[in-house]
């Protein structure tokens, strides 16, 4: 089974968490506590007593996800206020996403660079899987082609109907 990117830790123990040993996902930000940007946060904010919400959610998806969100957004802010000075607009918030390059949250995402053209980064994501535990990385981060994407998932269907 393959999924895109909102499977989660909380989805897993909901299907059943060995039931769901082997699903795939397209991942944008890595799960887990491994990053020095959670393991940061973690310290300063977590441990620290500051933090909102249960401690066991650092780490999970949906988590980093907003971590690396808010990081980005966070970068690009600080670029457009060093390159144009307060206040902070719209217009100068944009231009400060065009000029992030290579930002990769300090790993939790993979090195993204945004222009006018491209406003997603480039498209990287890799490709998960759920242990029964947590979810590991089986590929890269790399560009997502949707051929081999739906090549992939075509491959990975005829096996489970065959029962495999």
């Amino acid at each position: 089974m393959h999924s895109v990117v909102w499977l989660a830790e909380a989805d897993m123990s909901t299907v059943g968490a060995e039931t769901a040993k082997g699903v795939r996902k397209y991942e944008a930000a890595a799960s887990g506590t491994d990053t020095p940007i959670i393991q940061e946060i973690q310290s300063k904010v977590i441990d620290a007593g500051k933090g909102a919400g249960p401690k066991e959610n650092v780490g999970r998806t949906y988590y980093n996800v907003g971590v690396a969100t808010m990081a980005i957004s966070v970068e690009a802010a600080r670029l457009a206020m060093k390159e144009f000075g307060p206040p902070l607009t719209g217009d100068k918030l944009r231009q400060g996403f065009e000029l992030v390059k290579n930002y990769d949250a300090q790993g939790l995402i993979p090195a993204l660079s945004f222009s006018a053209e491209d406003h997603q980064g480039g498209g990287y994501g890799r490709v998960s899987h759920w242990t029964g535990e947590k979810w590991e990385p089986l590929s890269d981060w790399h560009h997502a082609y949707q051929d081999v994407v739906w090549e992939e998932i075509n491959k990975d269907a005829a096996k489970f109907k065959e029962g495999q």
